[in-house]
């Protein structure tokens, strides 16, 4: 068995080795095997797949090789002179931390050294153990390290590297002179590995690592480390090992620290010991599951299990010694699973158990009142840790500084104060405490002969006073002790006992006095609620005690004056005040409560919307045992009385409902419906025709909508000739005679409401009237009379004459058809010019006058 003695702040560096499956890579150089199963490599292999989780047979170097996907790499086959280029993914995964076996023939006979001495090469860091020699072949030699410290050195077969750490030697194993030699699982028991190391038959190298294991002479062979081929515990063993012992060679190493929680202590103590796991590195393999604890003491208390120490065998005990104690831990890590170390280190543990601080707080005392002591005798004594030491003094009156040892006291009146000190330390001990009474005495002869007392006005008002009356020459006056007067009457005082002093310089003088005052001013009230909701027949007496009588009252609601009893109230609060015969008062405010609103009132209506003028029926729901008569206001100024009522709402708008019932208790309740009701704005409608003037010679007429609100259809009437619909039409009237036409439009807006509105247009007559220049009655029955030709000409007042040239009246005529044959008297008149003049109305009644000349031609 390998033992570790431990103690506080002692460090061992260790990596645990597990035994498990893993994932191989095995790379069959070239199929080196393949043709041969019954060859040491295909031994290997097998063994290889029969137990590890997962193998994966290559016939080449694989470009990369992932440390997290393969945890060992095996190496079989003649590579002849290797590149740097082919070794670098072997290389780059034994830098990052990969473990590789790597069989004797793939370094050695046809290629001299070549794979090893590419290895070394490109891994040996600056100071490292490896150096060449000038011989490349044969078994190829190498010189050990000159500080090895091994014994014997070894400088043939075999290469050595300086350990990094604990222990400071390398372990050298050999085989026997021939590649065949045999080697046994307990030949490698116990052999150091680290990060990166590689297993390797003759000629190759640990890299990275600390030491090399093959064939120290003989001839080459392909048995590699394993001296007999069919060897499956060796097998096992090194693929076991070859992952265990794969770690990052540049990483930092675990920790693991003794601790004892705290050194000083009161009660007890925690002892064991704390482990920081590292980044890599390489260090003890330690088996955890062989491992033991054994504590001992080696000074102060022998450990008793259960008086004074919890157990001797567990990793993390509690101690509680009597006196400082020193103990030591033993370690014991077992040696199965190649595991190794040995460590037999002993460096003392001490523990302190400690005891409360003792404080002091000094000797009774007696002093004169205005005098000074220092208090505090040595409150640090013994226990604790040694401080520092902390002081509270308690109370902190008269004291110079409450958080020193030893300080100053100056009484500020007569009597006793009992003072407590606190001791306390930062070690986790309970404070110590002692108290000490400090007795304040009068020392002079002022003396205190009469004390006369002024009560407090009013209950809880400080206008108390005392006047003190003193002989021996008192000088000032106080009524605590604290705050001092020369003024030997006080004022402002409350009711309450006190001590009242008279001093003169430090003499001093005291006596208790007692300021009275009068009871508090209660009111105790009678309140009686209002009967119905919303009433207001609630009422309030108060029957105001103590203070000094006499009492006035003044309400919050002012009409009520100074009377105890308030009537006529409505629900709600109300405060009172009450003031006695010394001015002082006291304040209560009540609050008069109402039944609930009865809401028992229920009615219906007819409709509850239209045009006006709207006809609605109201009707009373409300359950008629619950009520002994009801009032309704429809907004018609009118008190009805009865279940059913109606009315018609001609003005447009939103009106209210309320029915008001009497119940069987004689209140009244109501329901109101706000907007109940709702008459729709009429439309109002209207329009205008254009042109101003019809004829029948156009007589098309073109009517546009007027009408005014939200008007959403039309309906026109053109006096039974015709009708349309829509909002601005237009309408052909008959051109054959003149007359005024009766227009009808009704209008119907968005709420169904209609208006009509109704007017006359007028169709007039056209006229038209010519005249000729000349005739010719010449008896050919061509153009042989001369009279105006037209039309809309009213014949009623139609006038036709012509004169000759002297203006003599030679033709008239009242006929528009009668035309003048050119005669005079039955003669035809001469050759000539004639002048004429027309006059009439046309069919519109419009008067027309017209002249002119006509020439007779022959």
């Amino acid at each position: 068995m390998k033992k570790i003695n431990l103690l506080l702040s002692f460090v061992i560096v260790f990596t645990s080795l597990a035994i498990s499956q893993s994932n191989v890579l095995v790379i069959d150089y070239n199929n080196n095997f393949s043709s041969d199963q019954s060859n040491n490599a295909s031994n290997i292999y097998n063994r290889l797949v029969a137990t590890q989780t997962s193998v994966l047979r290559v016939n080449a170097i694989p470009a990369t090789i992932n440390p997290a996907t393969y945890n060992q790499v095996w190496i079989f086959g003649n590579m002849g002179v290797p590149t740097p280029a082919l070794l670098n993914p072997i290389i780059n995964y034994m830098n990052a931390g990969g473990a590789v076996y790597v069989q004797s023939e793939v370094s050695c006979c046809n290629n001299p050294a070549a794979f090893a001495d590419q290895l070394i090469d490109a891994t040996t860091t600056a100071g490292g153990s490896i150096s060449h020699n000038a011989i490349k072949s044969g078994n190829f030699q190498y010189n050990s390290y000159s500080n090895l410290l091994c014994s014997p050195l070894v400088s043939h077969g075999a290469a050595v590297r300086p350990f990094v750490g604990t222990p400071q030697r390398n372990i050298l194993y050999e085989a026997t002179n021939t590649c065949g030699g045999a080697i046994t699982t307990g030949d490698v028991v116990g052999v150091r590995f680290c990060a990166g190391d590689m297993i390797s038959g003759q000629g190759a190298l640990i890299v990275n690592g600390d030491f090399n294991i093959f064939p120290s002479g003989g001839t080459c062979g392909s048995v590699g480390i394993l001296g007999t081929p069919n060897n499956n515990a060796v097998i096992d063993l090194i693929s076991d090992l070859l992952p265990a012992l794969a770690c990052n060679g540049s990483g930092t190493p675990s920790t693991l620290t003794l601790t004892a929680n705290p050194v000083n202590f009161c009660g007890s103590t925690q002892l064991g010991w704390f482990f920081t796991p590292g980044t890599g590195g390489c260090g003890i393999i330690g088996c955890n599951t062989d491992t033991t604890f054994k504590w001992t003491s080696i000074a102060g208390d022998p450990i008793i299990i259960g008086g004074n120490f919890s157990c001797d065998t567990c990793a993390f005990p509690t101690a509680w010694p009597s006196i400082p104690t020193t103990y030591s831990l033993t370690i014991t890590i077992g040696d199965s699973n190649a595991c190794n170390g040995s460590y037999n280190t002993l460096i003392p543990i001490t523990v302190y158990p400690m005891m409360p601080p003792i404080a002091s707080a000094g000797t009774d005392s007696t002093l004169c009142f205005g005098q000074s002591m220092t208090i505090g005798g040595n409150p640090t004594g013994a226990g604790g840790s040694g401080g520092p030491y902390t002081y509270s003094w308690t109370p902190t009156t008269g004291l110079s500084n409450p958080t020193i040892a030893n300080p100053v006291v100056t009484p500020t009146a007569l009597g006793t104060v009992t003072y407590t000190v606190q001791v306390s330390e930062p070690g986790g001990c309970p404070p110590g405490f002692s108290l000490v009474n400090i007795t304040a005495i009068s020392c002079c002869v002022v003396s205190i002969t009469n004390t006369s007392t002024t009560s407090a006005s009013c209950n809880s008002q400080c206008d108390g006073s005392v006047t003190i009356t003193a002989s021996g020459g008192a000088t000032q006056y106080s009524i605590d002790g604290i705050n001092w007067t020369a003024s030997n009457t006080i004022n402002g005082l409350c009711a309450g006992n006190y001590t009242v002093y008279a001093t003169g310089g430090t003499c001093i003088d005291s006596t208790t006095i007692t300021i009275n005052e009068p009871t508090a001013i209660t009111i105790p009230s009678t309140i009686t609620d209002v009967t119905c909701n919303g009433g207001s027949n609630g009422q309030v007496v108060v029957a105001p005690q103590g203070g000094a009588g006499g009492y006035n009252y003044s309400w919050s609601v002012s009409s009520i004056g100074n009377t105890p009893n308030a009537t006529n109230l409505s629900a709600g609060q109300i405060t009172v005040t009450v003031t006695d015969a010394n001015g002082c008062s006291n304040a209560v405010t009540l609050t008069v409560g109402e039944p609930v609103p009865q809401n028992f009132i229920t009615f219906e209506a007819s409709k509850l919307s239209g045009c006006s003028p709207l006809d609605i029926e109201f009707y009373n729901t409300t359950d008629t045992n619950l009520t002994t008569s009801i009032l309704w206001n429809i907004d018609n100024g009118s008190a009805l009385t009865v279940d059913t009522v109606s009315n018609t709402y001609t003005t447009p708008g939103t009106y209210d409902i309320t029915l008001s019932a009497i119940d069987t208790t004689g209140c009244e309740s109501s329901l109101t419906k706000t907007a109940y009701i709702t008459v729709f704005e009429d439309p109002i409608a209207n329009f205008s025709s254009s042109p101003n003037k019809v004829t029948l010679f156009d007589p098309i007429m073109y009517f546009n909508d007027m009408s005014q609100a939200n008007i959403v259809s039309w309906n026109w009437n053109f006096d039974g000739l015709g009708t349309s619909n829509v909002q601005h039409p237009n309408f052909t009237f008959p051109g054959d005679d003149t007359a005024s036409y009766l227009i009808v439009l009704i209008v119907e807006n968005n709420n169904g409401c209609k208006d009509t509105t109704r007017k006359y247009v007028k169709i007039e007559g056209e006229y038209g009237i010519f005249v000729p220049t000349a005739f010719t009655p010449d008896g050919d029955n061509l153009n042989e009379s001369f009279a105006p030709k037209g039309f809309g000409i009213n014949e009623d007042a139609y006038s036709f004459m012509i004169f000759n040239r002297w203006g003599e009246l030679i033709f008239k005529s009242n006929e528009l058809d009668k035309g003048w044959n050119g005669t005079y008297k039955g003669k035809l008149v001469e050759v000539g010019s004639y002048a004429w003049r027309l006059e009439f109305k046309d069919v519109s009644g419009k008067e027309h006058r017209h002249a002119g000349k006509v020439s007779i031609i022959k």
